[in-house]
């Protein structure tokens, strides 16, 4: 079987707390984007793990517990191609083993619901429940907390949930999603923002409580944050958002996906953004041009709700 696995960004991240363990307590907007790895997941008699990290790979953790939960007598040969930049703050390694549980279900018909299937994942790792379920979504907790974003009719709103999709959604209808070549390890910048509480607020819309921390930790982030914010010619967040209103293909807002390095480009209208995505994707390594979606991961090719221009396998 051949999946292949989105990327996420984060809209805002607030962290409000610490468990025993020494996970983070986070409240964020997760919203699905058109970046893909390629995973090739095959049954066989011994579990195989073919691509980045090997056996540590995330990939291989989510078979192993998969198989322990099961209990089925098999395993798998799993490949990866990675298209997803690593430590950019877009939840590859997450969407790759939520990939590979959906994958292991499907192929040895345990016919786990999308429930079950998130309780598995959420001992897998934080990010993996969200992509179980893989649409925009509230993801509180540890990430094993999810709530998709209601409609506009839907009878069990949340005053949060509605907020999220009548304010910070709408803004959404296009982005950039610009990931420079820098490795952010996500522990680092928690290490960072637990040790520094006094460290600067960056003034962003939907807050990011990392950005300083990662910033600290990678100051040619914020150094690429600030040219691309002058590039683009960002217009200044007030305490709703941008304290003018953006001009025709402006951008309204930049915001740090997670614990970066990738950063969100956001404007108000389909038609605005292809000026800026010109002016930035001949000089950066890695630009994409999309519109937030939902997804389904099997037969081969991504499936789409809604068009978006990406990099896909063939």
């Amino acid at each position: 079987m051949v999946l292949f696995a989105n990327a996420k960004i984060n809209f805002g991240l607030e962290v409000l707390g610490k468990r025993h363990d020494g996970l983070h307590l986070i409240r964020s907007l997760f919203v699905p984007v058109p970046i893909f790895d390629k995973i090739t997941v095959k049954p066989s008699d011994k579990l195989h793990f073919k691509g980045v990290f090997g056996r540590k790979n995330i990939c291989y953790k989510a078979a192993e517990k998969f198989f322990e939960i099961s209990k089925i007598k098999g395993s798998a040969t799993i490949s990866l191609m990675k298209k997803i930049p690593i430590g950019a703050g877009l939840g590859g390694g997450s969407s790759d083993a939520a990939s590979v549980l959906r994958a292991l279900n499907k192929l040895y018909e345990t016919n786990y619901s999308p429930q079950k299937l998130a309780k598995i994942a959420a001992e897998v790792g934080s990010d993996v429940p969200f992509f179980i379920y893989n649409k925009p979504s509230l993801v509180e907790g540890v990430g094993e907390k999810i709530s998709p974003l209601p409609s506009s009719d839907d009878s069990k709103n949340t005053s949060l949930k509605q907020n999220l999709s009548t304010q910070i959604l709408p803004l959404t209808k296009r982005f950039l999603v610009i990931t420079p070549n820098i490795d952010c390890d996500t522990k680092a910048v928690y290490k960072r923002f637990d040790e520094t509480p006094e460290l600067p607020l960056i003034p962003q819309y939907p807050y990011n409580a990392l950005t300083s921390a990662a910033f600290s930790v990678y100051p040619a982030l914020e150094t690429f944050y600030n040219w691309l914010n002058n590039l683009l010619n960002v217009p200044a967040p007030g305490k709703r958002g941008a304290t003018t209103a953006p001009a025709q293909n402006q951008a309204i807002f930049t915001t740090l996906s997670g614990s970066g390095s990738s950063i969100v480009v956001s404007f108000a209208d389909t038609r605005n953004g292809s000026a800026s995505y010109q002016q930035c994707s001949h000089r950066l390594q890695y630009c994409i041009d999309a519109r937030p979606c939902d997804y389904k991961i099997y037969d081969g090719h991504p499936h789409r709700s809604m068009s978006a221009k990406a990099e896909i396998y063939p």
